[in-house]
């Protein structure tokens, strides 16, 4: 950051240089490391703060900002989670309160900054530095509000956002040559990047139109809306991230507009409102528009009639739940207040006070707007309409009639300033309103009664729209009531079930009958034990090759790594931490008895409240397990290669539409359950592993497998295993070796993927989990079980994320560049054989999950739309056969595509670094090793599949032997004599899971250059080719495929 003449903003600039000085030699990894502290907060820990300490932390949020900034400039990577302005930093020696020691006295430096402003702008004095220009403006803004409130966070954001993109700018400002044209979205972006932080006078007075926004806000805000200020803030990442490029490539702007389609899948109107927003900023930039007054022009001109208008999906991203960024999906939309209680709402509060902090001791104390808006998750529409309606009055009607007038006016003043409707839009009004344009032009009314009849006509509808939802909503809450219940009102006695107790007595005491010398097996066996106890310290000294071993084959424990900031109890404000207290939730009776197998007897409806009531009276035993939080961080550690894989491949250009999102919802959750809570033996599906971190109360985890070699989970490679009799709700002591392990607050807790477990909650209890992928479990896990259930939710995208970064290394030479990603990766040509194979093993299980990507997953056995107590027609059988109609939608097919196309390019890799040996030392191809090994997993589909029809197990919806030999099938190009072999040998030879024993992998001798290989874009007929040449063994065929042999669809 460049100095200001004259001293006035020296001690500003001087304090972010400080930063890059004195926090230690290594200034680039310090600033990673605070990002990574700030990154990693949990905002359920956040405190309850007055006035004072809320400045605090606004003025550590900008210097974080400036800080990223410089972070930037010396091409640190980003943070991927904002930091939320009512964060707290406790004491202590952690990055973050170095960075907060630094950074305390900044308000009183912006204060003095503020004052010799005005001295600087009497003497009519020009700044030779254009970045500091751009703080002269963010100073103004920021300290003219004088107070902590919603309107002065949007437009410091929008300040923020502004200096963000004139350092971007700067950064390839002198580059010199020739440019392609912008694209036309962005019709007046100038030719030199420099002329965009040309000086602009600032406004003497602008009161009233700060006052005209800080209304805005209250409104739009008690409707429930997101303003698209905030909206459009969502696309700084892009511009932030691209500007680690700029540096080093010539990006054009018009490239760096064109990113931003890739991100997300956003509706035509958000990319309006970007659109329209991200101009004003380069018009301010530019010195063209005065900040507030371009503001309220953007206010009045930004499309709220079509905002209002749009339908759920689309109105999701304008709800005022916030979003991590724009490369997420759509969370569940929130039901908008009704605009007349909006309106009321405002009157009676003022528009000021809505906008300021509330006052303590109600319903919106300072604890509720934590929750709000930090880390709740979003409330469904089972949540928030929940029949509280309130009656309606004519006073009610008459202020809908004048918020109908209001709307109209502003419809008017959209039109004015070129908020044109679309064609469609306008075509279909047409059609609506064409008897009364006819009756209108034969009368000859003017335009006032036509408007006067159109508002009526508009209400008319939306009323009867109204009623609609409303009868609808009613129904599917008669519905859900009749056939779970309300939990307040489920019978079968209080307390404990009978059953129940003695079923969790009995597995105890098997727990208890596998101790070795009167003590648990991790113990007095570590190495032969399900778990493995490291301390945290001892964990923060492994080496990441040594702890990604550990878990390969146990799981692992570290007491205190998920220790929180504050204690976490099980109240009422803890718990509105988790979701809204009054919400409707699925929940689970463990009160009532289970009768003939019929676990979904304890299946109801109801609240938090209920829960934490329950805990108290100790009248039932309740567990609510569905709590998905979208807005939890994305955390780092050297198991999760899913993280790493997101991390590395968003925004590169190997990548593919489908691993941009991330389902947040899916994979993380909090779980909450009172004392006696019991979840029988269980399998988390789907080949993921879990974490799960005690935030209160007491766990008791209980993990099974099979007995005999405690070592090895070879058992669990037999497609059978669970079809021969074992027992899920007994003890099985016969077959099942039992090992448990107690949990308690802070403790952090790893399982592998595919465990049989139970679980008990000893004291009511608030748990966090996420599931995760892990490539280092692939070889062992990711196949057994019940394979039918490996991939469902968004499995699909996140595991082609983590095939991508093989690609990435191998083909990319990524390894050295990037430090963050090689822990992740299994490394080939090491000095240990043993090891090396180990990674050869696990390349070669990501490229047979890659192959059967469609045959594991769920939707290619459904029809679109239908549901699972549906059965499917003949004709829809048929059309399954001939098309492949099923319900994968065509973005994850692609996926599946680009991840076989990988795997080509990968097996290719292997081939050409390696020769492989059989039992007999004689050399094979690496194509028929592969190809039997995948044939082998076929048929023990299908002989699991086969047996499960026999047993009546339905495996996850419609699936069928048939369907799934259709899928099999289709793996191969029709007609080819790949595919006739395997029709010909399904039923023979070979089967099972578990990797072929016997084969050895070596280092060839003069290994062939593959640079080039598989780097050009070709047809499908080339890809038939080259996976014919690699079957047949021919692996110097030169060229490169987006589409191979095997069918993709």
């Amino acid at each position: 950051m460049g100095l200001v003449q004259g001293g006035h903003f020296e001690k500003l600039c001087e304090n972010v240089r400080k930063l890059d000085e004195e926090l230690s030699e290594d200034a680039e990894q310090d600033a990673i490391s605070i990002r990574f502290a700030l990154d990693g907060l949990d905002v359920r820990n956040a405190r309850a703060a007055n006035k004072a300490t809320l400045a605090k932390v606004f003025s550590m949020f900008n210097g974080y900002r400036l800080l990223d900034v410089h972070a930037l400039v010396n091409g640190a990577p980003l943070v991927q989670r904002p930091l939320s302005v009512f964060l707290v930093p406790e004491e202590g020696n952690t990055p973050l309160n170095k960075l907060w020691d630094k950074m305390s006295d900044w308000t009183a430096v912006l204060s003095n900054a503020h004052e010799n402003m005005k001295v600087f702008a009497l003497r009519n004095q020009r700044i030779t530095s254009d970045e500091p220009n751009i703080h002269l403006r963010h100073l103004e803004v920021l300290f003219r509000i004088g107070q902590i409130s919603q309107t002065s966070k949007v437009l410091t954001n929008v300040q923020l956002a502004i200096t963000h993109l004139s350092y971007i700018c700067n950064t390839n400002s002198n580059s010199d040559g020739p440019r392609t044209r912008m694209s036309d979205r962005l019709p007046d972006f100038p030719n030199t990047l420099g002329q965009l932080n040309q000086l602009a006078r600032n406004s003497p007075d602008q009161a009233k139109s700060l006052e005209y926004i800080r209304d805005l806000v209250a409104k739009y805000r008690l409707q429930g809306l997101k303003l698209p200020l905030e909206i459009a803030l969502s696309i700084s990442p892009l511009f932030l991230f691209l500007s680690l490029l700029l540096p080093d490539k010539r990006i054009d702007p018009g490239d760096l507009l064109a990113e931003s389609f890739k991100i997300g899948m956003k509706p035509e109107l958000l990319l309006q409102v970007e659109m329209k927003t991200w101009k004003f900023f380069f018009s301010v930039l530019r010195g063209e528009t005065q900040l507030l007054s371009g503001l309220l022009d953007l206010f009045k001109t930004l499309p709220w009639t079509e905002i209002k208008a749009a339908d759920d999906s689309v109105r999701s991203w304008f709800s005022s739940q916030p979003q991590m960024t724009s490369q997420l999906q759509p969370t569940a939309s929130l039901l908008d207040k009704d605009p007349a209680q909006a309106e009321e709402d405002i009157a009676r509060q003022g528009p000021h006070n809505a906008d300021q902090e509330p006052p303590k001791g109600k319903d919106t104390d300072s604890k509720d707007v934590r929750r709000r808006e930090n880390d709740c998750a979003p409330e469904s529409e089972e949540s928030t309409n929940s029949g509280q309606k309130r009656k309606r009055s004519p006073k009610d009607e008459g202020d809908e009639e004048e918020g109908e007038k209001k709307e109209q006016d502003s419809k008017e003043g959209d039109e004015s300033n070129g908020e044109r409707r679309s064609d469609e839009d306008a075509e279909r009004e047409t059609k609506k309103n064409g008897d009364r344009n006819e009756a209108t032009s034969s009368q000859g009314e003017n335009d006032d009664d036509a408007k006067e009849r159109a508002r009526k006509e508009r209400k008319e509808r939306k009323e009867k729209e109204r009623k609609e939802k409303e009868r609808k909503e009613k129904e599917r809450r008669e519905k859900e009531k009749e056939t779970k219940g309300e939990v307040k009102e489920s019978q079968g006695g209080d307390g404990e079930d009978a059953g129940q107790l003695e079923a969790i007595t009995s597995i105890l005491d098997a727990v208890q009958a596998f101790y070795i010398n009167g003590k648990p097996r991790y113990i007095n066996d570590p190495d032969d034990s399900a778990f493995r106890v490291k301390s945290l310290k001892q964990s923060k000294h492994l080496k990441p090759y040594d702890l990604l071993e550990i878990f390969r084959r146990q799981h692992l424990i570290i007491p205190g790594k998920a220790a929180l900031m504050r204690p976490v109890y099980f109240d009422l404000e803890d718990l509105a931490c988790i979701a809204p207290l009054d919400s409707r939730i699925s929940v689970h009776d463990h009160s009532i008895p289970v009768q003939d197998d019929n676990y979904k007897a304890r299946l109801k409806t109801g609240t938090l409240r209920d829960v934490y009531e329950s805990a108290k009276s100790k009248r039932k035993i309740l567990n609510a397990l569905n709590f998905p939080q979208n807005m939890a961080p994305i955390k780092r550690d050297y198991l999760r290669t899913d993280a790493a894989a997101l991390e590395l491949t968003r925004g590169q250009d190997r990548d593919w539409k489908p691993t941009d999102k991330f389902a947040i919802g899916d994979f993380y959750w909090d779980i909450v359950g009172t004392r006696g809570a019991w979840h029988p033996i269980h399998i988390d599906a789907d080949g993921l592993a879990t974490l799960i971190a005690v935030s209160c109360g007491v766990k008791i985890w209980i993990v099974a497998r099979p007995r005999g070699r405690l070592s090895d989970y070879s058992d669990f490679a037999s497609p059978n295993l669970f079809l021969e009799g074992f027992e899920f709700t007994k003890a099985c002591r016969e077959k099942w070796e039992l090992e448990a392990m107690v949990l308690m607050p802070g403790d952090w807790f790893a399982m592998r993927p595919n465990t049989p477990h139970a679980v008990y909650t000893a004291e009511n209890a608030i748990c966090r989990g996420h599931h995760f992928f892990g490539i280092i479990n692939y070889a062992r896990h990711a196949l057994r079980d019940d394979p039918l259930l490996f991939a469902r939710h968004s499995s699909n995208q996140c595991f082609s994320s983590c095939l991508a970064i093989h690609d990435s290394t191998y083909f990319e030479s990524l390894l050295a560049r990037v430090h963050l990603v090689w822990r992740y990766i299994p490394l080939l040509g090491v000095e240990n054989q043993e090891e090396d194979e180990t990674a050869i093993k696990d390349i070669i299980i990501v490229c047979i999950l890659a192959m059967l990507l469609n045959v594991l997953d769920f939707r290619t056995y459904r029809w679109p739309g239908l549901g699972d107590d549906e059965e499917l027609t003949d004709k829809m059988k048929e059309m399954m056969r001939l098309y492949d109609a099923n319900g994968i939608p065509p973005y994850d097919r692609a996926g599946c595509t680009m991840a076989r196309t990988k795997t080509i390019q990968l097996l290719v890799f292997l081939e050409k670094k390696y020769e492989v040996y059989d039992e007999e030392q004689e050399e094979i191809l690496l194509s028929e090793f592969f190809v039997e090994y995948l044939f082998s997993i076929c048929r023990g589909l299908r002989n699991y599949r086969k047996l499960a029809d026999e047993a009546e197990f339905d495996g996850g919806g419609k699936v069928s032997l048939e369907l799934l030999d259709q899928q099999l099938e289709r793996m191969f190009t029709p007609g080819d004599k790949l595919q006739e072999r395997w029709i010909a040998s399904r039923d023979d030879g070979p089967e099972g899971f578990d990797f072929p024993t016997g084969y050895s992998f070596e280092v060839r001798g003069e290994e062939i250059d593959i640079s080039g290989l598989l780097r050009d874009e070709g047809k499908i007929n080339e890809g038939d080719q080259l996976w014919q040449a690699f079957v047949d063994g021919n692996i110097n065929m030169p060229g490169t495929v987006l589409f191979f042999g095997l069918r993709f669809n």
